[in-house]
Parts: C-alpha cells; structure tokens; sequence
C-alpha cells in the first residue's frame, strides 16, 4: 500500500469511530429522555452530537471512496473546506449549550417560562439552513469560499471569546449562589440542602461543558492555523494536526459518559442490551 490508501484507511477508521461514539451519546439520550431531556441543553447536545457525528460520516464516506478510486483526491480541496463549515457548525452548536446554561443560571426564572424546546428548535433549524447554503455555495460557485472563510474566522474567534466569558460569569454566579444560601437564615435545612444539590448538579454539567470546550479548542486551533497556512506546512504536520482534531471528536462525548450519570447509565443500559 502507499501513502496515500494508508491515510485513507487511518482517517476511516478514526472518523468511523468518531461517528459510532457521537451516535451512542444521540442513543443515550433518546434512551432516558425523561431525564437527558429534563432541560433543553439535551436537545443541544445532541445538536452537537449530531453535528460531529455528520462530520464523521462525510470524512469516512470520503476517506472510503479514496482508497477505493485515488482520483477523487482531486476533490480534496473542496471537501475539506466543506469540513470546515461542518467543524464550525458544531462549535456553534456547543456555544450555544453554554449560552443555554448561563441562561437558567443567571434568570431561572425568566428562564424556565421562555426558554422551551419550540425555541430551541427555532434557533437550531436556521444554523443548519446557513449550514447547507454555505456548503453549496463552496461546491458550486468556488469563488465565495474566500468570503466564508474570513468571515467564519471572525464569527469563531468572537464566539470563543463570548463562550469564555458566559462560564466565568456562570461559575461566579454559583459561587454567589451557594454563599447566598449558606448565610440565609430564613429556610430551612432541607430546604437549603436542596438547593445547593441542585446547584452542584449545575456546576457539574458547567464543568464538563467547559473541559468539552478546552478540548476542542486544543484540537481544532491547530487544524484551522495548518489549514489556512497549507502552502507552509508538511503532509507530516498536516496529518498529525488532522488527527489531533479527531481526537476532540472522540473525547468529546467520552467526557459526557465519564462525567454525567445520566448519560453513563444510559450507556450501560445500551451496552448490556
């Protein structure tokens, strides 16, 4: 085998797997939805989840299809900058999980008579309308790619700076939360207990969203430099940074299932099926 079927086989197998994994989170939380689904960031996740998991399934069909015809490598161009607005679709997905948490954080209860899964799906179904118009555009008319790129660019690096921001505002807001309720004197106990239960529970799915986050910004910001620098840069780098970005994908979800008993128990219960 040469270079080129060893590297179609190696990306077939990683984005395979990247695929099969985000569709078992997709699993878990059809599996439990009374409670994956008790608030809407489940419905955002698995927008997320299953935004990864489109992108896994487009880099196999296409690392597939190389090793079985190297011709189509002459589309390569064109696929990867296609991955690239897929890539963007979920970060966007993520953020917005993020933005959903701070949201039910900071204004429970303007929170809890606003935000519905109708809304959700409002704000979701644009994000995938911009998806597929971009995609098009990229595949049919070439010369916008150069547009979409910069403006992908500024539209990421202002959302990674706004994400940044909401979990720090979040984690303070518990902070003041918890300190709150440890100094009242007007509740009761149980009640007391309760409620800092409650918060724990929201610091944790915070937590785990921010380790997603760092471990897609460490995966994905080095793709995105070798990639808008390609001239510059070796086959070497670039498949190392390729495979970097995949393995974001995969311990992604790993980091759901490690750290959230609902997600983990569902996967028990799909495994042992």
């Amino acid at each position: 085998m040469d270079n080129q079927e060893l590297s179609s086989i190696f990306f077939s197998i990683l984005s395979l797997f990247g695929a099969i994994i985000n569709a078992l989170v997709l699993l878990c939380i059809q599996q439990n939805p009374l409670r994956c689904f008790r608030n809407t960031s489940s419905y955002l996740v698995a927008h997320q989840t299953f935004s990864d998991f489109v992108t896994s399934m487009f880099i196999a069909g296409y690392s597939i299809a190389t090793f079985c015809d190297t011709s189509i490598t002459e589309k390569f161009s064109t696929v990867l900058r296609i991955f690239v607005v897929l890539s963007v679709t979920g970060f966007i997905a993520l953020f917005l999980v993020s933005l959903d948490r701070f949201l039910a954080i900071r204004f429970p209860i303007r929170y809890r008579i606003y935000v519905k899964s109708q809304l959700v799906i409002a704000v979701i179904l644009p994000i995938w309308l911009g998806t597929l118009g971009m995609i098009l555009l990229i595949t049919f008319h070439g010369a916008w790619y150069s547009t979409i790129s910069q403006f992908l660019v500024v539209f990421g690096g202002i959302l990674v700076f706004i994400k940044l921001c909401l979990h720090c505002l979040a984690f303070w807001t518990i902070k003041k939360k918890g300190d709150g309720i440890q100094r009242s004197t007007s509740q009761s106990r149980s009640h007391q207990n309760q409620q800092m239960v409650t918060l724990k529970r929201e610091s944790r799915f915070l937590f785990t969203v921010f380790l997603i986050t760092l471990v897609v910004l460490i995966s994905t910001v080095p793709f995105f430099s070798v990639f808008y620098h390609s001239h510059s840069v070796g086959s070497t780098v670039k498949t190392a940074v390729f495979a970097l970005y995949w393995s974001g994908v995969i311990l992604g979800p790993c980091i759901y299932f490690i750290r959230l008993n609902n997600y983990y128990t569902s996967l028990k219960t799909i495994i042992c099926l």
